[in-house]
């Protein structure tokens, strides 16, 4: 689901933007992208819903461990 993956992706940039080791070009490109990506995710999980949400977030956890994206 989108609003899944647009939160993942949030996530991921918040880190890199917050990074004192990242290089401070990509940290200030980053930084810039923050609020347009705070609006997508939350876009997204409105369009998605409250339950649709839930209903995939057990396969949307599996996926990333799947990854090695979460332990």
């Amino acid at each position: 689901m989108g609003a899944h993956s647009e939160r993942m992706r949030l996530e991921r940039i918040e880190v890199i933007a917050a990074d004192p080791a990242a290089p401070p070009d990509v940290r200030a490109v980053f930084e810039r992208i923050v609020p347009e990506e705070r609006f997508h995710t939350r876009a997204f999980a409105e369009l998605a819903g409250a339950e649709a949400l839930a209903a995939t977030q057990g396969a949307h956890d599996l996926g990333r461990r799947a990854l090695g994206l979460a332990p």
